[in-house]
């Protein structure tokens, strides 16, 4: 059974209904759409508390599963495991918060992985029919 929480993220307001989590990450549903949130840490947040995560809102409004950066890395990691389908970016190209960086089969539906942060590409760490894991290296930026 889920639990409805209200999260703040950038000033507004969200109704999110919280699932199973695994291994430090969490499923969540905001306004009717499916995410895989990483906890901060594995810490608990006191009830009263607003945490910002970069899973759930991105500032171009489009909709697939965020990359998890974690602070201080320039890499992007997979939010959730599957097989890489396609990559959308090239070595080289620049970024912009949104923008899809591949397309991840699970459970035999296609996921469009986003950028949650801008920059470069600097390296491509998975290809095309390569299975990943929850955090794996997607890409590392500049």
């Amino acid at each position: 059974m889920a639990k409805q929480i209200r999260v703040n993220i950038r000033g507004r307001w969200y109704n999110v209904q919280v699932g199973k989590s695994m291994r430090g990450h969490v499923e969540a549903v905001v306004d009717g759409e499916q995410f895989v949130v990483e906890l901060d840490g594995g810490k608990s947040v006191p009830a009263d508390d607003t945490t910002t995560s970069n899973t759930i809102s991105s500032s171009k409004g489009t909709s697939g599963l965020r990359g998890i950066v974690k602070s201080g890395e320039k890499l992007v990691r997979s939010p959730m495991p599957g097989t890489i389908v396609a990559m959308s970016v090239d070595v080289g190209q620049t970024v912009q918060e949104g923008d899809e960086i591949c397309m991840l089969e699970t459970m035999k539906m296609e996921q469009s992985i986003r950028f949650n942060t801008s920059g470069t590409v600097k390296k491509l760490l998975v290809k095309p029919s390569e299975s990943v894991q929850t955090s794996s290296p997607l890409l590392e930026l500049d």
